[in-house]
């Protein structure tokens, strides 16, 4: 057990991989689509997030669909380029903060999405063997999935031991 918590990392990486983590988290890639494709500000309809569930309210699924592929794919970049350059503890924390950038990003009032793709493409960064283990669920919602109900020491545990030596 103690080896759970034995993190080789120094003060000046895991900062970095905090930050860099957390500014790719916050790109808001559903009110970007959106807006870039005509449909206005996504925030001002349905449940008032960034995320794709919201963007498919729009009626368009091509966006959503990109939307839940960018937004996955931001986490999982960050937790790979963090533990390609610095190790599986800084990919672990890029991951982590991708996550709690989507979840809160300070460009837009801390404000965001609900983080299910964002949670998903943080697993397939750092833990690609483990994504079977997700429950099955017909909508991507907090609710089927209990991302955002799972205590932040719980989310931080299971990613140290799908990940562990």
């Amino acid at each position: 057990m103690s080896e759970l918590f034995n993190w080789q990392i120094t003060l000046p990486i895991a900062l970095a991989a905090l930050v860099f983590g957390y500014l790719l988290g916050s790109i808001p890639f559903g009110l970007l689509l959106t807006r870039a494709a005509g449909l206005g500000d996504i925030r001002s309809i349905g449940s008032g997030n960034i995320g794709a569930t919201n963007v498919l309210r729009t009626g368009n699924k091509k966006l959503a669909a990109a939307t839940l592929l960018l937004d996955a794919l931001k986490a999982t970049v960050a937790a790979v380029v963090a533990w390609y350059f610095f190790g599986k503890e800084a990919g672990l924390l890029a991951g982590f903060a991708a996550f709690m950038g989507h979840l809160f990003p300070v460009w837009l009032g801390f404000k965001g999405g609900k983080g299910v793709a964002t949670y998903i493409g943080t697993l397939l960064g750092v833990a690609p063997g483990w994504c079977w283990y997700l429950p099955p669920s017909g909508s991507a919602s907090p609710r089927s999935a209990n991302i955002r109900r799972s205590p932040l020491w719980l989310q931080l545990l299971s990613f140290r031991l799908c990940c562990g030596s």
